[in-house]
């Protein structure tokens, strides 16, 4: 069970209190997490999240390049993690990753602004 977080903050109802998720919904907000915290940037915890040092924007690879590192940013989360598009965007590389826990499965799209 973990609390939800919207617009990077932590959601609460309409009385203040945290609204807290557990199931497939916890597993994707992990996913998104450690996918959008740079590896190293996270002080109470240096190996959170994904690194992109060297990640350059040749589209033929760019998806089994990002799968990689996702899986790799992922590997303590009891999921089935995987990239299922990705694409450049001007500058920008936006990716859709597909969370799955055997019964359920979601989708949510990270945006990387600046990298190519």
């Amino acid at each position: 069970m973990d609390v939800r977080l919207k617009n990077n903050n932590i959601d609460r109802d309409e009385c203040g209190n945290f609204i807290y998720i557990r199931g497939i919904e916890e597993l994707l907000q992990r996913v998104r997490i450690a996918c959008t915290v740079r590896r190293g940037a996270f002080a109470y915890n240096r190996g959170l999240g994904i690194d992109l040092s060297d990640l350059s924007p040749a589209r033929e690879t760019l998806k089994d390049r990002l799968d990689m590192r996702v899986k790799e940013a992922c590997v303590d989360i009891p999921a089935d993690v995987r990239v299922t598009a990705a694409e450049t965007d001007g500058s920008d590389i936006v990716m859709t990753v597909s969370v799955s826990n055997g019964k359920e499965t979601m989708t949510t799209e990270v945006r990387y602004n600046g990298l190519v």
